[in-house]
């Protein structure tokens, strides 16, 4: 068994952009399942997209076209929009797939290839119901999928069909993986920027796009080894050492304050509640006889000038 990491899952019906005009016919909510694919394949290869986005670059596209009559995607654009990205083949396969054809998507998945494909969404039916789904992991025959209407995981097999039936096309489009290394995956910026003391990153603008330019280096290729790009970001680090140091000073302020505010507003309440405590101490008291008593010869003193205004006074 093997599976991938989708992080960006989208489904065609979203209402950000489920009503947008795919091409220039139809809508991405009715027939935008191999955009909604694409968005997730080009996304997981580090070119984040949306069906909407990447929608509106398709469209752009001149000599050729990115869409045909309307709205039929053409194949290889994508890797024109980001030349990272590369289009190696379409399969059809009208008939039964072959355990060949099943091995070549399970030993895509096994490079860190996402697979494209298309099935009879309603099998059911006499005729080709056109579907297409994102591919991220295989278990024996039956393949773990991106629902592209409704942006879900699924087996292939939660149809009812097997995949051999059920598959009709799948297309081999491959981007930028580095390969694993014994220190393990390269960081994300901002996993990388929390693990060496990052509270508060977008203070500090000019680390932020140094590390950046790292991760780009990484998307693009450039590193063979994931530990490569990791060195380079604790070289950036180390360069960075003091504004990262008055980060963390600034955090342990911003914490101290925070803790010192909880505890005035803790202390100011509690005077509060004592307060109360007290006057309702007070109403206590001055219900009872022996106060009362007392309150009318001290009023009689008063009167007499012998003692001052009840409740003291300068």
């Amino acid at each position: 068994m093997k599976k991938l990491d989708i992080k960006h899952k989208y489904s065609q019906r979203d209402a950000r952009w489920r009503h947008k005009t795919l091409g220039t016919s139809g809508t991405i909510g009715e027939s935008g399942c191999l955009v909604d694919s694409l968005a997730m394949l080009s996304s997981y290869y580090g070119f984040i997209e949306t069906p909407d986005t990447l929608n509106q670059k398709i469209k752009q596209l001149r000599n050729p076209v990115g869409y045909a009559n309307g709205n039929l995607y053409v194949w290889g654009s994508l890797g024109r929009i980001h030349s990272g990205i590369a289009f190696k083949k379409k399969v059809e396969a009208p008939n039964l797939l072959t355990e060949a054809q099943m091995n070549e998507i399970r030993n895509s998945i096994d490079m860190g290839h996402p697979v494209i494909i298309q099935i009879d969404s309603i099998p059911a039916t006499s005729k080709l119901d056109e579907h297409w789904i994102l591919v991220y992991g295989y278990d024996g025959d039956d393949f773990f999928v991106i629902d592209s209407w409704d942006g879900k995981e699924k087996r292939i097999t939660d149809w009812g069909i097997s995949p051999q039936k059920m598959i009709w096309a799948y297309t081999l489009i491959e981007g930028p993986i580095a390969a694993s290394a014994p220190s393990g995956e390269c960081k994300p910026i901002t996993d990388f920027l929390v693990s060496v003391g990052y509270t508060h990153p977008e203070t500090h603008l000019e680390v932020i796009q140094a590390m950046h330019k790292s991760d780009l280096k990484l998307k693009s290729g450039k590193y063979i080894l994931k530990v490569d790009c990791n060195k380079d970001k604790k070289i950036l680090k180390e360069e960075h050492e003091e504004a990262i140091a008055k980060l963390k000073s600034d955090f342990k302020i911003k914490k101290k304050k925070g803790i010192e505010d909880a505890l005035k507003k803790a202390k100011k309440e509690w005077k509060v509640e004592k307060l109360e405590s007290q006057v309702a101490g007070y109403e206590k008291i001055t219900s009872t006889a022996a106060y009362k008593v007392a309150k009318t010869v001290g009023e009689i003193l008063e009167a007499l000038n012998i003692i001052k205004k009840l409740g003291g006074g300068k």
